[in-house]
């Protein structure tokens, strides 16, 4: 009887990884262009990569369940699975005794629970808080002397309602306690820098300033002026509104 050797075994696992990843570069070249397109190729197949590492301590081992993963986290960010933005994710990836094909059909009926009510049809919701984004002035998201928390999470309900009321209030006043600590572990401690931070996090996934998926938020965020003079809580504010104003054009030519 013939037997495949381990270093065959392995090889073939290889070839059908790469040929994975290879399908996943052209597919989200097309399911994320703006995103795709902030990281070269070789740090979005490190992403892939990093994805299905992740699916499988969920047991999403099939090419399907691991590309929906994979697409999840281009919308949620990478750490979609811990964020308490995503607890309705969260929630049936770590439910017990379901298996693969059935975790995956509950992921996404929530998904599509969240997009009607958050992201709104045909994304308007999402648009709209997307366009106020691109009118914020921090020294109004910050305006409250008196109590800083209090203003970044009015700012933030005012920005995006559907998102604010859907996550729940006490989400987001653990997001901009979390803010003030990330704010700090950068030197940021201006009433901007924490507001930025919070921001950020509320639309892009709450660990993005690690996430490989968005490298000019971490980029920024380790530039001490040595490449902009600029303070960084207004460079990460107007990189973030300029990404925001191309996510805004790529959405509305796809209606």
């Amino acid at each position: 009887m013939w037997t495949i050797r381990q270093e065959q075994a392995e090889t073939f696992r290889q070839h059908h990884l790469r040929k994975f990843e290879d399908e996943m570069v052209e597919h989200l070249a097309k399911f994320a262009p703006k995103h795709w397109k902030s990281i070269c190729e070789q740090s979005g197949r490190q992403v892939i990569r990093l994805g299905i590492a992740q699916a499988k301590k969920y047991e999403f081992k099939m090419r399907g369940p691991v590309r929906f993963y994979i697409e999840l986290m281009f919308m949620f960010g990478s750490d979609f699975d811990t964020d308490p933005q995503c607890s309705w994710a969260s929630a049936v990836l770590n439910a017990a005794n379901l298996d693969e094909a059935e975790r995956s059909d509950r992921l996404y009926y929530r998904l599509r629970d969240y997009m009607l009510e958050v992201l709104g049809m045909d994304r308007q919701h999402e648009i709209s808080a997307l366009r106020r984004v691109l009118q914020i002035r921090m020294e109004e998201f910050t305006s409250s002397k008196a109590n800083l928390q209090d203003s970044i999470i009015a700012g933030l309900r005012s920005t995006y309602r559907q998102k604010f009321e859907y996550v729940g209030a006490p989400v987001i006043h653990q997001l901009v306690s979390h803010s003030f600590k990330t704010a700090a572990r950068f030197a940021l401690t201006n009433p901007g820098g924490v507001g930025v931070i919070a921001l950020t996090s509320f639309m892009l996934g709450h660990r993005c300033y690690a996430d490989p998926i968005f490298p000019w938020v971490s980029g920024i965020l380790l530039d001490r002026g040595q490449s902009d003079p600029r303070p960084r809580d207004e460079r990460l504010l107007q990189t973030a509104k300029s990404f925001f104003a191309d996510l805004i054009t790529e959405m509305e030519s796809r209606n």
